[in-house]
C-alpha cells in the first residue's frame, strides 16, 4: 500500500462524538444527571487493549500497540481517567489563549471518560524532563500538546526521550510523510528548509506515529503518552483518533451520577456538617460546595449570595445517590435554607 493511500485510509471514516446514554435525575428538588454504561453489544468492534498502529522501523507494516503499565498496576488506577499536559511559553505568557483544556474535557466526557489532571508547562527543557518523567511514572494515558516543531524553542521530543532515558532517532515513516510535504510544496529534498523540517521526524526510539490529518506531519506516542502539535486544528482531531483507535473499549463503561441545588440564606460553615455526614454515611458518594457572592443581572435584578451544593458518585456508589440526596435536602430544609433549581 502506498504511503498516500495509507494516510487516506487512516482518516476515511468520520471522527465521531458519541454521546453517552443519560437519564435525568428524577424525584426531589435539584438538578441531576446519570450516565449509564453502554452494553457490550453496543460497542461495535471495540478495540481491545491491543490496537493497530504504525511501528518504528517497520516500514508500512502494522504492529500491536500495547497499553503500558509500569509497576503501579492499572487495576489500582481509574480505567477511564486521562491526564493533559499543555506546553508553551506563549500560553503561560498570555500571548496565546489556551483552547485545549475545554476541548479535551468535552471530548473525554462525550465518551464517558474523564480528565483527571491538567498541567501547563513552559518551554524549559529541564522542567519538561522532570514533569514528563513524573507523568510516565503515573501510569495514566496522557495527552501532550506543544513543543514538537522544528525550531530551537521546541523541546518536547527531546524531553520525552530524556525522561525515559532513550535516544532520539529519525522515524522512517515520519520522514516519508515530511518528504511528501516538501515535494508537494515544490521544494527539492536537498533544500535547507527540508532538512529543518525533517527534525520533526526525530522521536524517542520505539515511538509510534499519531497521524496528523491537517498537514500529514505526524505526532508520536510512547508509553501511553500522545504528543501533538500545539495548534488546536491539528491536536484535536489527532486526539480523537487516539481515543477511537486505542480506547474504544473504555467508552461509557462507568456509570456516573450527580445531584445539585442552589442554597440561599446559609453560610458554608452550616453546610459543611451535611457534607461530612453524607461522605461518612455513603462511601463513594462525594459532596461539593461552590459559594458565590452573587451578582447583578443586566436588567438590574440582583442574585443574592448562594451556594451550589451537590453530590456525585461513580460505579456502584450511584445506587446510593437518591437516598443520600433525600437526606441532603431534608437536612438543608431543617436548617431553614431556601432551595432553588437555578440561581436566578
Amino acid at each position: 500500500m502506498s504511503l498516500a493511500r495509507f494516510a487516506e485510509n487512516l482518516f476515511r471514516r468520520p471522527l465521531r462524538h458519541p454521546q453517552p446514554d443519560s437519564l435525568p435525575c428524577v424525584g426531589g428538588l435539584g438538578r441531576g444527571h446519570r450516565q449509564q454504561p453502554l452494553s457490550k453489544r453496543r460497542i461495535k468492534n471495540a478495540s481491545s487493549a491491543l490496537s493497530l498502529t504504525l511501528s518504528h522501523g517497520r516500514g508500512n507494516k502494522l504492529q500491536r500497540h500495547q497499553h503500558f503499565s509500569d509497576g503501579i498496576g492499572k487495576e489500582n488506577l481509574s480505567m477511564n481517567a486521562f491526564n493533559l499536559i499543555i506546553i508553551g511559553d506563549e500560553i503561560l505568557h498570555g500571548s496565546r489563549q489556551d483552547k485545549h483544556f475545554a476541548f479535551f474535557k468535552s471530548l473525554l466526557e462525550s465518551r464517558g471518560l474523564k480528565l483527571n489532571q491538567v498541567q501547563y508547562l513552559p518551554d524549559e527543557p529541564d522542567l519538561l524532563v522532570k514533569q514528563l518523567r513524573r507523568s510516565f511514572s503515573d501510569g495514566l494515558p496522557t495527552f501532550v500538546t506543544g513543543g514538537i516543531g522544528s525550531t530551537p524553542d521546541d523541546h518536547t521530543r527531546q524531553a520525552a526521550a530524556a525522561a525515559l532515558d532513550l535516544p532520539v532517532v529519525r522515524h522512517p515513516e515520519a520522514a516519508k510523510f515530511i518528504e511528501a510535504v516538501t515535494l508537494k510544496r515544490g521544494e527539492p529534498l536537498d533544500a535547507p528548509e527540508h532538512a529543518q523540517r525533517l527534525k520533526m521526524a526525530d522521536f524517542p526510539v520505539g515511538a509510534e506515529l499519531v497521524p496528523n490529518p491537517f498537514n500529514n506531519i505526524a505526532g508520536f506516542s510512547i508509553r501511553e503518552h500522545y504528543f501533538f502539535p500545539g495548534f488546536p486544528v491539528m491536536a484535536h482531531p489527532m486526539a480523537e483518533w487516539v481515543l477511537d483507535t486505542y480506547y474504544a473499549d473504555r467508552f461509557n463503561q462507568t456509570e456516573r451520577g450527580s445531584r445539585s441545588v442552589y442554597v440561599f440564606g446559609q453560610p458554608e460553615s452550616r453546610v459543611a456538617p451535611i457534607m461530612e455526614y453524607v461522605e461518612h454515611t455513603y462511601p463513594g458518594v462525594l459532596s461539593y460546595s461552590l459559594p458565590s457572592v452573587g451578582w447583578q443581572n443586566a436588567d438590574g435584578t440582583a442574585v443574592k449570595p448562594h451556594i451550589e451544593f451537590g453530590i456525585k458518585a461513580e460505579g456502584e456508589a450511584c445506587r446510593d445517590l437518591d437516598k443520600a440526596w433525600d437526606e441532603v435536602l431534608q437536612r438543608l430544609k431543617d436548617l431553614g435554607a431556601e432551595l432553588k433549581d437555578t440561581p436566578d
